[in-house]
Formats: C-alpha cells, sequence, structure tokens
C-alpha cells in the first residue's frame, strides 16, 4: 500500500481504481487477509472505486458489499457482469476466476443442448437479469466482460434501457 500511495503522490493520479476479488482465487490463501481486508485498504490507501471479477449472483454482490460496508468503507464498488454468449466459455471463465457457476444458470443453458443461437439467447436473458438485481441493489454501474464481443454487451445495454447521459 504505501508503494500505491507514492505512486498517486508522484504520478498527480485523479481517479485510482482497484480490481476487487470476489472469492479467494488461490487456496494457500489461509490466514492471509481476506479479500474484504485487502479492498479495504487499498481503498484507505486511495483508491476510489473498484470493479469486481464477474459475478454471477446478485447475492454475492450484495454479500461483498455488505462485509465491505462492515469495515466502515463506503467504496463504489462496480459488479463485473460477462455477457453469456456460450455455456463453454462460461465454465471457463468461472473455472479461471474461481466463481462457480450457480445450478440453476448451468440448467437454464444446459437444457437448450447443441443449439448456440438458444444458448446465447438465453445468455443474454440471464445477465440482464442479473443487470437488473444488480442495479435495483443499487450497484453504482456494471463492467462488462466483452471477451471481443461487445454485440452482446450491446445488446444488454439496450435491453437495460439505460439512459446514455447517466
Amino acid at each position: 500500500m504505501k508503494n500505491n500511495r507514492l505512486l498517486y503522490s508522484l504520478l498527480g493520479l485523479v481517479l485510482v481504481l482497484l480490481v476487487g476479488y470476489t472469492v479467494a482465487k488461490k487456496q494457500g490463501w489461509v490466514g492471509k487477509p481476506t479479500g474484504v481486508e485487502v479492498l479495504v485498504a487499498k481503498a484507505r490507501a486511495g483508491a476510489e472505486f473498484a470493479v469486481t471479477q464477474l459475478f454471477l449472483d446478485a447475492a454475492a454482490y450484495t454479500a461483498l458489499v455488505s462485509r465491505v460496508r462492515a469495515h466502515g468503507c463506503d467504496l463504489p464498488i462496480i459488479p463485473g457482469i460477462m455477457p453469456i454468449t456460450s455455456l463453454a466459455q462460461l465454465r471457463r471463465f468461472a473455472e479461471l476466476s474461481g466463481v462457480a457457476v450457480p445450478q440453476r444458470i448451468e440448467q437454464r443453458l444446459t437444457a437448450l443442448g447443441d443449439d448456440p443461437a438458444a444458448v446465447r439467447a438465453e445468455g443474454l436473458a440471464i445477465a440482464i437479469e442479473l443487470c437488473r438485481e444488480l442495479l435495483d441493489a443499487d450497484a453504482p454501474g456494471l463492467h462488462f466482460y466483452t471477451l471481443n464481443r461487445s454485440t452482446a454487451t450491446l445488446e444488454i445495454y439496450e435491453a437495460l434501457g439505460i439512459d446514455a447521459a447517466v
């Protein structure tokens, strides 16, 4: 954290972002500060907002925010969203990030079989539902992991009906 403060003061950065992990990514983290403790420490070192790894469940986001607030930290926390366009890609991204794919999402997508268009459509519907839940839970914004598929993100944005001026 000391190095971050020095960097911020030397560069005169106005906006400082941190990335918040929603789950521990390594088994060896036992006895180490939790992701929440690290996030709070970075906020106290000067971060102005956080963007999380992907969320697939709004309750996990609200739980993270509650844990951060319990530490007396009011840092804006922007949830990471991945537009679901493929079940294989979702599984791989979840595996890499350490986030479990909720059973209800897995079931909705596997029920569609090998129909890529149907999986994509249902995946976007799931992402839109999640975004609405997050915004209803007062998320200060949404960060999309587009994975070179910006069309899906644009479709979600349009479906949410968010005014570009907001």
